[in-house]
């Protein structure tokens, strides 16, 4: 016997089913811009944590080539009985310090490239150079701004109103259990023919549960506090991603503050090595004045660089949890920027 059933109604059973899987296929979609935008936010973060390396590399080459030519005069100067012996020793402990700290900022800079190459999906044959600078704002749009995108744009946001929808529909499954079920059927047999019976049977098939003992009532409630629930979620992740956002524009803000200060004493800094250097060779100044003022200089050299690093850092992650991740290279692009070489 071959048998057939076509489902005519079934109290929204059916409906539901398929508009839970087209919400499904819209969490999934939600859940890929999800992902996107993390390997976005952490792309910016190694990329620029990669310029931020080798930059330190240049400046600590800096100095140690500063050191290197100051011990070299300074033993010339003690040669001709201008400075002590101990002056000579004390450029030789900071020019072995600028080995180390150079030697430290490469080995560094080769870990973070290892990083950048993993998140490319890259050997280690690969010679990859950051070619953009390390950068700040100076004019961004306002904090509300980007609360704002977070709540239309978040794909977290999204996906918990997928949920929602969801639970939505679940709900209107455990209702269908109180209409009844209505079925076309048909029946034909194949094989032997029997005098005595029909060839082929259809009909119309109905099937009501009249009572349940309460079970369908109580798989309502259950599937109602499902939506309470996600409603509860949705609330917090709302909180969550403000409290996120307030503390990055914080902290976007503390950056460009500290870049603004830096710069000024960055040329303090410039003006007290070309001083001190000055005073060295007219024996005014001892070593020690002059590798203080240089290290000083690099100090303030390396804060900028990490200053904007953590303004960059900082902007992708502002981007990501304001759901417009993939929007970075704009910022760069059509934002009036500051670079580190000015």
């Amino acid at each position: 016997m071959a048998t057939a059933q076509i489902p005519l109604f079934t109290g929204g059973k059916i409906k539901a089913a398929n508009k839970a899987a087209s919400i499904e296929e819209k969490e999934a979609i939600e859940q890929i811009n999800q992902k996107k935008a993390e390997l976005t936010s952490e792309l910016a973060e190694r990329y620029f944590g990669l310029k931020l390396a080798l930059e330190a590399v240049t400046v600590r080459q800096e100095v140690y080539d500063a050191m290197q030519r100051h011990l070299e005069e300074a033993k010339k100067m003690e040669q001709q009985g201008l400075i002590a012996r101990a002056e000579v020793l004390n450029a030789q402990v900071k020019y072995a310090e600028a080995d180390r700290e150079l030697k430290k900022a490469k080995q560094n800079a080769a870990i973070i490239r290892q990083a950048l190459l993993n998140s490319l999906s890259l050997t280690e044959e690969s010679n990859v150079v950051p070619t953009t600078d390390l950068f700040f704002i100076k004019n961004i749009e306002s904090k509300d701004f980007f609360k704002s995108l977070a709540m239309e744009n978040s794909p977290f946001l999204l996906q918990i109103n997928t949920k929602r929808e969801l639970a939505e529909q679940g709900v209107a499954v455990e209702k269908s259990a109180w209409y009844p079920t209505i079925a076309l059927q048909g029946m034909y047999n194949i094989a032997k023919p029997n005098e005595l019976m029909p060839n082929w049977i259809a009909g119309v098939g109905a099937k009501w549960t009249l009572f349940d003992g309460f079970s369908r009532k109580n798989k309502i409630r259950a599937a109602t506090y499902k939506i309470d629930q996600v409603n509860e979620a949705g609330l917090k992740a709302k909180n969550d991603i403000t409290t996120m956002i307030d503390k990055l524009y914080g902290n976007l803000t503390m950056y460009k503050d500290q870049l603004d200060a830096l710069n000024t004493a960055q040329s303090f800094a410039e003006e007290y090595v070309r001083i001190r250097e000055k005073g060295f060779k007219e024996e005014m100044n001892n070593t020690t004045d002059v590798v203080d003022a240089r290290l000083a200089l690099s100090k303030v050299k390396i804060e900028i660089l990490e200053a904007m690093y953590g303004f960059d850092k900082t902007l992708a992650e502002l981007l990501k949890f304001s759901g417009m991740a993939e929007k970075f290279e704009n910022y760069y692009l059509q934002h009036q920027i500051i670079t580190e070489n000015k």
